[in-house]
Protein backbone atom coordinates (compact mmCIF):
# COMPACT_ATOMS: atom_id res chain seq x y z
CA UNK A 1 0.00 0.00 0.00
CA UNK A 2 1.04 3.59 -0.84
CA UNK A 3 2.01 6.29 1.47
CA UNK A 4 -1.17 8.52 1.29
CA UNK A 5 -0.48 11.70 -0.96
CA UNK A 6 -1.77 14.76 1.01
CA UNK A 7 -2.01 15.50 4.57
CA UNK A 8 -5.76 15.45 6.07
CA UNK A 9 -6.57 11.13 5.39
CA UNK A 10 -6.04 10.01 8.87
CA UNK A 11 -7.76 6.57 7.66
CA UNK A 12 -5.81 5.42 5.22
CA UNK A 13 -2.19 6.97 7.27
CA UNK A 14 -3.87 4.53 9.73
CA UNK A 15 -4.75 1.66 7.34
CA UNK A 16 -0.84 2.04 6.07
CA UNK A 17 0.66 2.19 9.33
CA UNK A 18 -1.75 -1.10 10.91
CA UNK A 19 -3.30 1.62 13.71
CA UNK A 20 -6.70 2.37 14.65
CA UNK A 21 -8.02 5.68 14.20
CA UNK A 22 -9.77 6.90 17.75
CA UNK A 23 -12.43 9.39 17.79
CA UNK A 24 -10.67 12.34 19.01
CA UNK A 25 -7.87 12.07 16.88
CA UNK A 26 -5.48 15.14 16.21
CA UNK A 27 -4.78 15.97 12.76
CA UNK A 28 -1.51 17.86 12.59
CA UNK A 29 -1.17 16.68 9.29
CA UNK A 30 -4.12 19.45 8.21
CA UNK A 31 -2.43 22.68 7.77
CA UNK A 32 -5.67 25.08 7.61
CA UNK A 33 -6.64 28.05 9.93
CA UNK A 34 -6.70 25.94 13.88
CA UNK A 35 -9.28 28.99 14.46
CA UNK A 36 -11.71 27.21 11.92
CA UNK A 37 -13.71 30.03 9.84
CA UNK A 38 -14.82 33.48 10.92
CA UNK A 39 -17.78 33.61 12.71
CA UNK A 40 -19.93 35.73 9.61
CA UNK A 41 -19.06 31.88 7.50
CA UNK A 42 -21.63 30.60 9.45
CA UNK A 43 -23.94 33.03 10.06
CA UNK A 44 -24.18 33.34 6.74
CA UNK A 45 -23.95 29.72 5.54
CA UNK A 46 -28.05 29.59 5.46
CA UNK A 47 -28.25 32.29 2.68
CA UNK A 48 -25.36 30.62 1.02
CA UNK A 49 -27.32 27.37 0.46
CA UNK A 50 -30.05 29.38 -1.59
CA UNK A 51 -27.25 30.51 -4.09
CA UNK A 52 -26.79 26.43 -4.39
CA UNK A 53 -30.39 27.01 -6.50
CA UNK A 54 -28.83 29.06 -9.12
CA UNK A 55 -25.99 28.59 -12.20
CA UNK A 56 -23.11 30.69 -11.19
CA UNK A 57 -21.83 32.92 -13.88
CA UNK A 58 -19.92 30.64 -16.23
CA UNK A 59 -16.50 32.40 -15.93
CA UNK A 60 -16.67 33.76 -12.33
CA UNK A 61 -17.21 37.15 -13.58
CA UNK A 62 -19.14 37.90 -10.34
CA UNK A 63 -15.72 36.63 -7.59
CA UNK A 64 -13.34 37.79 -10.34
CA UNK A 65 -14.30 41.45 -9.93
CA UNK A 66 -13.95 41.20 -5.80
CA UNK A 67 -10.72 39.42 -6.39
CA UNK A 68 -9.48 42.34 -8.24
CA UNK A 69 -10.72 45.15 -6.04
CA UNK A 70 -9.21 43.23 -3.31
CA UNK A 71 -5.94 42.76 -4.69
CA UNK A 72 -5.54 46.20 -6.55
CA UNK A 73 -5.57 44.83 -10.02
CA UNK A 74 -7.64 44.57 -13.21
CA UNK A 75 -9.91 41.85 -13.55
CA UNK A 76 -8.30 40.71 -16.86
CA UNK A 77 -5.44 40.14 -14.38
CA UNK A 78 -7.45 37.65 -12.23
CA UNK A 79 -9.06 33.59 -12.96
CA UNK A 80 -10.85 32.33 -10.43
CA UNK A 81 -11.00 28.42 -10.26
CA UNK A 82 -12.00 25.73 -7.91
CA UNK A 83 -9.34 25.79 -5.47
CA UNK A 84 -5.32 26.35 -5.70
CA UNK A 85 -5.39 22.57 -7.32
CA UNK A 86 -6.90 23.22 -10.83
CA UNK A 87 -5.00 26.21 -10.91
CA UNK A 88 -1.96 24.61 -10.97
CA UNK A 89 -2.88 21.86 -13.37
CA UNK A 90 -4.53 24.77 -15.62
CA UNK A 91 -0.94 26.57 -15.71
CA UNK A 92 0.83 23.02 -16.24
CA UNK A 93 -1.48 22.71 -19.54
CA UNK A 94 0.44 25.66 -20.99
CA UNK A 95 3.61 24.11 -20.38
CA UNK A 96 2.96 21.11 -21.88
CA UNK A 97 6.27 19.71 -24.10
CA UNK A 98 8.01 22.70 -22.27
CA UNK A 99 10.70 22.36 -20.13
CA UNK A 100 10.01 23.93 -16.37
CA UNK A 101 12.31 24.09 -13.22
CA UNK A 102 11.29 23.12 -9.63
CA UNK A 103 12.74 24.45 -6.88
CA UNK A 104 12.15 21.80 -4.47
CA UNK A 105 11.11 20.17 -1.99
CA UNK A 106 7.74 21.47 -2.97
CA UNK A 107 4.12 20.29 -3.10
CA UNK A 108 3.79 17.25 -5.53
CA UNK A 109 1.14 18.50 -7.86
CA UNK A 110 3.43 20.53 -9.09
CA UNK A 111 5.35 17.42 -10.61
CA UNK A 112 1.84 15.45 -11.09
CA UNK A 113 0.00 18.21 -13.06
CA UNK A 114 3.69 18.39 -14.84
CA UNK A 115 4.29 15.09 -15.68
CA UNK A 116 0.59 14.44 -16.98
CA UNK A 117 1.33 17.40 -19.62
CA UNK A 118 4.32 15.90 -20.69
CA UNK A 119 6.78 18.57 -19.24
CA UNK A 120 10.25 18.16 -19.30
CA UNK A 121 11.46 18.48 -15.47
CA UNK A 122 14.47 20.18 -14.25
CA UNK A 123 14.77 20.54 -10.40
CA UNK A 124 16.88 22.28 -7.98
CA UNK A 125 17.04 21.30 -4.10
CA UNK A 126 17.06 23.97 -1.58
CA UNK A 127 19.18 22.43 1.37
CA UNK A 128 18.36 22.65 5.25
CA UNK A 129 22.05 23.44 5.55
CA UNK A 130 21.05 27.09 3.73
CA UNK A 131 17.93 27.31 5.94
CA UNK A 132 16.11 26.06 2.97
CA UNK A 133 16.70 28.98 0.56
CA UNK A 134 17.75 27.80 -2.63
CA UNK A 135 21.35 28.56 -4.01
CA UNK A 136 21.26 31.55 -6.74
CA UNK A 137 24.23 29.38 -7.83
CA UNK A 138 22.26 26.45 -8.52
CA UNK A 139 19.32 28.43 -9.80
CA UNK A 140 21.16 30.38 -12.48
CA UNK A 141 22.64 27.72 -13.49
CA UNK A 142 19.26 25.37 -14.14
CA UNK A 143 17.61 28.39 -16.02
CA UNK A 144 18.84 27.08 -19.51
CA UNK A 145 16.63 26.19 -21.98
CA UNK A 146 13.50 27.11 -19.56
CA UNK A 147 10.30 27.98 -20.40
CA UNK A 148 8.78 28.19 -16.67
CA UNK A 149 9.50 28.16 -12.83
CA UNK A 150 7.27 26.76 -10.67
CA UNK A 151 7.94 27.14 -6.99
CA UNK A 152 5.95 27.93 -3.71
CA UNK A 153 6.39 30.64 -1.27
CA UNK A 154 5.99 30.37 1.34
CA UNK A 155 7.53 26.83 0.70
CA UNK A 156 5.29 24.02 1.28
CA UNK A 157 6.54 21.85 2.96
CA UNK A 158 9.13 23.92 5.03
CA UNK A 159 7.14 26.55 5.47
CA UNK A 160 9.96 28.94 5.08
CA UNK A 161 10.13 32.74 3.28
CA UNK A 162 12.64 33.18 0.85
CA UNK A 163 14.74 35.93 1.34
CA UNK A 164 13.88 39.37 -0.50
CA UNK A 165 17.07 39.97 -2.39
CA UNK A 166 17.09 36.00 -3.10
CA UNK A 167 13.92 36.99 -4.73
CA UNK A 168 14.52 39.94 -6.53
CA UNK A 169 17.58 38.23 -8.60
CA UNK A 170 15.68 35.24 -9.43
CA UNK A 171 13.05 37.09 -10.79
CA UNK A 172 15.20 39.54 -12.61
CA UNK A 173 16.72 36.19 -14.02
CA UNK A 174 13.91 34.95 -15.28
CA UNK A 175 12.81 38.50 -16.72
CA UNK A 176 15.97 38.54 -18.45
CA UNK A 177 15.51 35.01 -20.29
CA UNK A 178 11.65 35.90 -20.96
CA UNK A 179 10.79 32.50 -18.47
CA UNK A 180 6.78 32.52 -16.56
CA UNK A 181 7.15 32.63 -13.12
CA UNK A 182 4.46 30.56 -11.12
CA UNK A 183 4.83 31.31 -7.65
CA UNK A 184 2.13 29.67 -5.28
CA UNK A 185 1.34 31.96 -2.56
CA UNK A 186 -0.98 29.69 -1.08
CA UNK A 187 0.20 30.47 2.71
CA UNK A 188 0.95 33.89 1.93
CA UNK A 189 -1.36 35.54 4.67
CA UNK A 190 -0.27 33.16 7.18
CA UNK A 191 2.95 35.95 7.65
CA UNK A 192 3.87 38.36 9.57
CA UNK A 193 5.53 41.58 7.84
CA UNK A 194 6.24 39.02 4.36
CA UNK A 195 6.35 40.54 1.18
CA UNK A 196 3.63 39.15 -0.91
CA UNK A 197 4.97 39.02 -4.41
CA UNK A 198 1.82 40.77 -5.96
CA UNK A 199 3.89 44.12 -5.80
CA UNK A 200 6.35 42.68 -8.12
CA UNK A 201 3.63 42.06 -10.99
CA UNK A 202 4.96 44.95 -12.89
CA UNK A 203 8.51 45.04 -12.85
CA UNK A 204 8.36 41.52 -13.56
CA UNK A 205 5.73 40.83 -16.27
CA UNK A 206 5.99 36.99 -16.49
CA UNK A 207 5.24 36.28 -12.88
CA UNK A 208 2.09 34.21 -12.40
CA UNK A 209 0.80 34.07 -8.92
CA UNK A 210 -1.64 31.46 -7.64
CA UNK A 211 -3.64 31.58 -4.28
CA UNK A 212 -5.78 30.31 -2.35
CA UNK A 213 -8.60 30.82 0.15
CA UNK A 214 -9.15 27.55 1.55
CA UNK A 215 -6.10 27.86 3.91
CA UNK A 216 -6.72 30.86 5.93
CA UNK A 217 -10.45 30.82 5.86
CA UNK A 218 -10.64 27.02 6.68
CA UNK A 219 -13.18 26.08 3.83
CA UNK A 220 -11.03 23.56 2.13
CA UNK A 221 -14.08 21.55 1.24
CA UNK A 222 -15.55 24.79 -0.99
CA UNK A 223 -12.52 24.72 -3.37
CA UNK A 224 -11.28 28.41 -3.86
CA UNK A 225 -8.43 29.88 -5.39
CA UNK A 226 -7.24 32.33 -8.02
CA UNK A 227 -4.34 33.35 -10.63
CA UNK A 228 -2.80 36.43 -10.72
CA UNK A 229 -1.33 37.38 -14.01
CA UNK A 230 -0.88 39.50 -17.06
CA UNK A 231 -3.98 39.76 -19.38
CA UNK A 232 -2.48 37.47 -22.28
CA UNK A 233 -1.48 35.03 -19.88
CA UNK A 234 -5.19 34.79 -18.22
CA UNK A 235 -6.78 34.79 -21.84
CA UNK A 236 -4.44 31.61 -22.42
CA UNK A 237 -5.12 29.99 -19.01
CA UNK A 238 -8.82 31.35 -19.63
CA UNK A 239 -9.06 29.71 -22.45
CA UNK A 240 -8.64 25.70 -21.01
CA UNK A 241 -10.84 26.54 -18.19
CA UNK A 242 -14.24 24.40 -17.90
CA UNK A 243 -17.43 26.76 -17.22
CA UNK A 244 -18.53 26.84 -13.58
CA UNK A 245 -15.53 25.75 -12.18
CA UNK A 246 -16.22 28.22 -9.24
CA UNK A 247 -19.33 27.59 -7.30
CA UNK A 248 -21.83 29.93 -5.83
CA UNK A 249 -21.19 28.98 -2.48
CA UNK A 250 -17.64 29.38 -2.65
CA UNK A 251 -18.21 32.73 -4.50
CA UNK A 252 -20.26 33.84 -1.55
CA UNK A 253 -17.18 32.63 0.83
CA UNK A 254 -14.58 34.15 -1.46
CA UNK A 255 -16.37 37.83 -1.43
CA UNK A 256 -16.54 37.44 2.45
CA UNK A 257 -13.67 36.28 2.57
CA UNK A 258 -11.82 39.59 1.54
CA UNK A 259 -14.05 41.94 4.62
CA UNK A 260 -12.67 39.97 7.14
CA UNK A 261 -8.92 41.53 7.41
CA UNK A 262 -9.63 41.78 11.51
CA UNK A 263 -10.06 37.96 11.82
CA UNK A 264 -6.93 37.62 9.26
CA UNK A 265 -4.63 39.90 11.25
CA UNK A 266 -5.98 37.88 14.80
CA UNK A 267 -5.28 34.51 13.30
CA UNK A 268 -1.90 35.72 12.17
CA UNK A 269 -0.42 36.86 15.36
CA UNK A 270 -1.77 34.05 17.32
CA UNK A 271 -0.60 31.60 15.14
CA UNK A 272 2.91 33.22 15.00
CA UNK A 273 2.74 33.16 18.73
CA UNK A 274 2.25 29.51 19.02
CA UNK A 275 4.35 28.83 16.40
CA UNK A 276 7.97 30.22 18.73
CA UNK A 277 6.47 28.60 21.95
CA UNK A 278 6.32 25.62 19.93
CA UNK A 279 9.91 25.83 17.82
CA UNK A 280 11.63 26.46 21.44
CA UNK A 281 9.77 23.45 23.43
CA UNK A 282 10.78 21.18 20.41
CA UNK A 283 14.25 22.58 20.47
CA UNK A 284 14.59 21.60 24.00
CA UNK A 285 13.32 18.08 23.51
CA UNK A 286 16.57 18.17 21.05
CA UNK A 287 14.32 17.95 17.47
CA UNK A 288 15.09 20.39 14.93
CA UNK A 289 12.94 22.51 13.46
CA UNK A 290 12.99 24.63 10.11
CA UNK A 291 12.70 28.60 10.17
CA UNK A 292 8.78 28.50 9.24
CA UNK A 293 6.93 31.61 9.31
CA UNK A 294 3.80 30.38 8.83
CA UNK A 295 1.05 27.72 10.28
CA UNK A 296 3.60 24.46 10.07
CA UNK A 297 7.02 23.41 9.91
CA UNK A 298 9.38 20.45 9.22
CA UNK A 299 10.44 18.63 12.27
CA UNK A 300 13.13 15.86 12.55
CA UNK A 301 15.29 13.89 15.11
CA UNK A 302 18.65 15.17 15.13
CA UNK A 303 20.83 13.42 13.98
CA UNK A 304 18.25 12.85 11.21
CA UNK A 305 17.25 9.34 10.33
CA UNK A 306 13.86 7.46 8.97
CA UNK A 307 10.68 8.64 10.97
CA UNK A 308 8.13 6.17 10.58
CA UNK A 309 8.69 4.66 14.19
CA UNK A 310 8.06 8.31 15.62
CA UNK A 311 5.08 8.83 12.79
CA UNK A 312 3.71 5.10 14.36
CA UNK A 313 4.32 6.33 17.56
CA UNK A 314 2.11 9.08 17.33
CA UNK A 315 -0.71 7.83 15.42
CA UNK A 316 -1.05 5.05 18.17
CA UNK A 317 -1.50 7.58 20.34
CA UNK A 318 -3.98 9.56 18.23
CA UNK A 319 -1.88 12.39 17.10
CA UNK A 320 -2.00 12.15 13.02
CA UNK A 321 1.22 13.82 11.16
CA UNK A 322 2.63 14.78 7.53
CA UNK A 323 4.61 12.19 6.49
CA UNK A 324 8.05 13.44 4.04
CA UNK A 325 7.98 10.02 1.63
CA UNK A 326 6.71 12.15 -0.96
CA UNK A 327 8.62 14.91 -0.96
CA UNK A 328 11.29 15.16 -3.47
CA UNK A 329 14.75 15.36 -0.54
CA UNK A 330 13.48 15.09 2.33
CA UNK A 331 12.47 10.97 2.09
CA UNK A 332 10.65 10.66 5.06
CA UNK A 333 13.61 11.77 7.56
CA UNK A 334 11.14 14.73 8.32
CA UNK A 335 7.91 15.13 9.19
CA UNK A 336 5.36 18.19 8.91
CA UNK A 337 3.55 19.68 11.55
CA UNK A 338 0.80 22.31 11.66
CA UNK A 339 0.32 25.16 14.07
CA UNK A 340 -2.50 24.42 16.45
CA UNK A 341 -4.25 25.47 18.98
CA UNK A 342 -2.15 25.92 22.97
CA UNK A 343 -3.74 22.85 24.37
CA UNK A 344 -3.64 20.46 21.09
CA UNK A 345 0.00 21.94 20.67
CA UNK A 346 -0.02 20.57 24.37
CA UNK A 347 -0.91 17.31 23.92
CA UNK A 348 1.98 17.20 20.87
CA UNK A 349 4.32 18.24 23.31
CA UNK A 350 3.22 15.52 25.78
CA UNK A 351 3.06 13.09 23.18
CA UNK A 352 7.38 13.78 22.22
CA UNK A 353 8.28 13.88 25.65
CA UNK A 354 7.03 10.30 26.33
CA UNK A 355 8.85 9.02 22.77
CA UNK A 356 12.22 11.03 23.87
CA UNK A 357 11.91 9.05 27.37
CA UNK A 358 10.31 5.61 26.49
Amino acid sequence: MHWPEHGAMPNELARRLGTSVPQDILDFSVNTNPFGPPDSFRELWPSWMEAAFYYPHPQGEDVRKAIAEAAGVRKEEVLAGNGGSEIIFLLARLYKDKTVLLIEPSFAEYRTALEANEARIKTIMAQEENQWQPSLHDFLGALSSVDAVFFSHPNNPTGVSYGEELLRQMFQACHDRDIDIVCDEAFYDFTVNHRHLLSWRHTFPTLIIIRSMTKMFSIPGLRAGYLIASPDKVRQAEKLMPAWSVNNIAGCAIKQAFKEQSFTDASVNMIATERERMKTKLEELGFVISPATVNYYLLREDPAKDLLPLITFLSEKGIHVRHTYNFSGLNGSYIRMAVKKNEENNRLLAALQGWKER
